[in-house]
């Protein structure tokens, strides 16, 4: 029977055997998670040092704090986005309450990416009607419908004319024993056709 051959190691095959534990650095072997030299000669005490406990609840530490790294990234990601919705949203119902057209805002960009915390996340008009001013309508439809919901409400539409001989055309609304007037509009003449 030939003689058995020895297999020649070196400090990078034996680095190779244990992937992403070990490291090279100046032909000396070191640990990953321990920062500490280990002999790499004997493929024993490689075996020792991975089996050690230090390293093992070195290696979990490292674990644990990359899955916390990876859940704060995840949880802040989710925390901008839900800032940015939030300002979107909060502009949207602004400019609606303020009676400013949405195309105003393509005009107030450059000041809200200076001045505005997020305020390089909103987007131009025609982006803010298709992707939220939809969102918007139904939350306010879905409120009023909750705060109209099988209570008695009664509309008015009243005319008179004023001093010039106009027709003026006042809509009330009256809700819970409260009256709002709503609108006046100033007509050329009224008949079944303009007030319905």
């Amino acid at each position: 029977m030939p003689p058995k051959k020895s297999k020649v190691v070196s400090v990078y095959t034996r680095c190779n055997e244990y992937k992403d534990i070990f490291h090279v650095d100046n032909n000396i072997l070191f640990c990953n998670y321990c920062n500490v030299s280990v002999e790499w000669k004997h493929k024993s005490v490689v075996d020792n040092h991975c089996k050690s406990q230090k390293h093992i609840s070195n290696v979990r530490s490292q674990e644990e704090s990359h899955n916390r790294t990876q859940q704060l990234t995840l949880s802040s990601t989710r925390a901008a986005s839900e800032s940015k919705n939030q300002l979107i949203e909060d502009l949207i119902e602004a400019f609606a309450i303020a009676d400013i057209p949405l195309e105003k805002v393509n005009s107030l960009l450059p000041f809200f990416k200076k001045h505005v915390k997020n305020g390089g996340s909103i987007p131009h008009a025609p982006t803010l009607r298709q992707n939220y001013l939809p969102n918007i309508f139904d939350k306010y439809y879905q409120s009023l419908k909750l705060l109209f919901d099988s209570k008695p409400m009664a509309i008015i539409m009243d005319e008179t004319t004023d001093d010039c001989a106009r027709s003026v055309v006042n809509t009330l609304f009256c809700y819970c024993h409260e009256t709002k007037l709503v609108s006046v509009d100033f007509l050329e003449r009224v008949t079944n056709t303009t007030m319905g």
